[in-house]
């Protein structure tokens, strides 16, 4: 599990990398080719440089090491691709960082140019994103959930259920939610 700060890097098809998001930001890069990719999760676009080790909670920081992690790891400039998510609005007191965020990112990937194939920001809901490279070369999945907090906070438990579908991929098949002693489940596709 990913956690705001971190940066993951791997050319080991067998890792799968994983966060939880909410204003926060997590972008899943990878070279198809080298067969190298990572992950990482930043909390605010910019901030000063930081003694404690927290400089990493910021967009700036986060996307360069996970840019340079990349390439010292085989990847190419010219073949990264992404994937971003996150930048949701939780908690409205909070102000716009998840706006914030996400026209950081999409700047830096501008400036960079590196290729977003896909990405699921804004909204009001959490996140939760795994990153698995199991396909390299050639590509990679990236499953992102989303999760109603007031839903997730009314219910005492929730736990989550997968059935395979035909292609080999796992699809959420339904959540079962324990919500005021009563046991009901909520089909999801």
């Amino acid at each position: 599990m990913i956690v705001q700060g971190e940066v993951a890097i791997s050319d080991d098809p067998a890792v799968i990398m994983g966060t939880l998001l909410g204003s926060c930001i997590s972008v899943c890069m990878f070279d198809p080719i080298a067969g190298v990719g990572g992950m990482n999760h930043f909390l605010l676009p910019e901030g000063g440089k930081t003694p404690d080790g927290r400089a990493m909670r910021f967009g700036i920081n986060a996307m360069n090491m996970l840019v340079s992690g990349i390439l010292k790891a085989g990847g190419e400039h010219e073949r990264l691709l992404c994937k971003a998510f996150g930048g949701a609005t939780i908690v409205p007191s909070l102000g716009r960082i998840g706006e914030e965020n996400i026209r950081f990112v999409m700047r830096y990937l501008e400036e960079k140019n590196i290729t977003c194939v896909s990405q699921s920001l804004g909204g009001t809901h959490a996140r939760r994103v795994r990153f698995l490279a199991d396909k390299w070369p050639g590509c990679s999945r990236i499953w992102c959930m989303t999760c109603p907090i007031l839903n997730i906070r009314k219910s005492r438990a929730v736990r989550m259920k997968y059935r395979p579908s035909g292609n080999g991929r796992l699809h959420r098949a339904y959540a079962r939610t324990l919500c005021d002693g009563r046991d009901r489940e909520e089909k999801r596709s």
